[in-house]
């Protein structure tokens, strides 16, 4: 005998099958013309390690490298101090309010902040820096297999002229103290800089070359906030603006 609750569900089973016995034959859609639409398949990596700069012109890869080879980078438009950093290792920085380098550091009071994945200037984690110059802690992210990548004090200095940011970084008890620079240079959007290997590295391609970059990033969720890494594709700011278009199948 069938138990009485599962009797109750039967006449609405019944029903299902009576409506998808009845349904029609679904009718074909004719495909259309796409035009000169191309396909294109782009090999991020294990993990989506790799960032990909694309060019949609010549429709070809322009540069890549690996997400782990910079940290920040200084833009190099003219009047323009702001400084990146490599979201796609979910990099973020806190400032300390401190302006001695060789000051220690209370790190149960700082709150770390990632880029705006927007772009926009003023949703950057350094935000105006050069108006107080103060020492920051940078939280380098993760590795590829989810390892941290440590943390660094390190503060900026702006030249007389505004063409060059000088770094002074060290761990966050002070020992190893390294020092390095970025200067701007007009062929390109940023000019990137490398923790791991103490120098000035080439990342970003020279800014009339490509349009897209294919990478990870951080979106922010504000309820609660939460930065999460994602993976999609970011514009080239200098030279590219995008629409969404809403009314068109």
């Amino acid at each position: 005998m069938i138990p009485f609750k599962f009797m109750k569900g039967i006449p609405a089973l019944m029903l299902l099958f009576i409506l998808l016995a009845c349904e029609k034959d679904e009718i074909p859609v004719e495909p259309f013309d796409r035009g000169d639409a191309e396909d294109v398949q782009l090999e991020m990596g294990s993990n989506y390690i790799n960032q990909i700069w694309y060019d949609l012109g010549e429709n070809k890869v322009v540069a890549q490298n690996s997400k782990l080879d910079w940290d920040f980078a200084f833009d190099c438009n003219d009047g323009e101090y702001w400084i990146y950093l490599n979201g796609s290792t979910a990099t973020m920085a806190a400032s300390t309010d401190l302006t001695d380098f060789d000051d220690d550091i209370d790190q149960s009071s700082l709150a770390y902040k990632p880029d705006h994945s927007s772009g926009i200037k003023d949703s950057l984690s350094l935000g105006r820096w050069w108006e107080n110059e103060f020492v920051w802690v940078l939280d380098r992210g993760y590795k590829a297999d989810g390892s941290p990548r440590g943390k660094r004090k390190i503060k900026f200095t702006l030249s007389d002229d505004g063409n060059t940011v000088n770094i002074t970084y060290a761990n966050m008890n002070g020992n190893n103290p390294k020092k390095g620079s970025l200067t701007k240079n007009e062929m390109y959007n940023t000019v990137s800089y490398s923790i791991s290997e103490d120098t000035e590295v080439e990342i970003e391609p020279v800014k009339s070359s490509y349009d897209l970059l294919f990478t990870q990033y951080i979106n922010v969720f504000y309820s609660p906030y939460t930065p999460y890494l994602v993976t999609g594709a970011l514009i080239n700011q200098s030279q590219v603006m995008v629409a969404e278009v809403f009314d068109t199948p």
